[in-house]
């Protein structure tokens, strides 16, 4: 399957399309103003992570709790803008820019 047909396939089965559309634009944004470009494959796989993170903040659902030393690495730019998605996701524990932060680290690096 192609990166177009799973970027599409994601928005179609999001709980909430427009949640996920105006989060991967703010998303853009923040890419652009950093000068990072993640591959296509990375950006989908970043894509069905906000599409998650989208989930649990309708569900309310929490992650299971994981070391943030785990983390040390990650760069504060990267870790910052997690930190903006998470917050403009809204209904998410700090926990989920942590996670997240591993996606513009990675793109950081290409």
């Amino acid at each position: 399957m192609d990166v177009h047909t799973q970027k599409a396939e994601i928005l179609t089965n999001s709980p909430d399309r427009e949640a996920l559309e105006k989060t991967m634009s703010f998303i853009d944004g923040l890419l652009s103003e950093k000068d990072i470009k993640p591959t296509p494959v990375q950006y989908v796989v970043m894509m069905n992570h906000v599409n998650e993170m989208i989930k649990r903040s309708i569900t309310q659902d929490r992650l299971p709790e994981f070391d943030l030393e785990m983390f040390a690495d990650v760069s504060e730019e990267s870790l910052g803008m997690a930190m903006q998605v998470v917050e403009c996701i809204g209904k998410l524990s700090e926990e989920e820019g942590y996670l997240l932060s591993i996606h513009f680290e990675t793109a950081k690096n290409n």
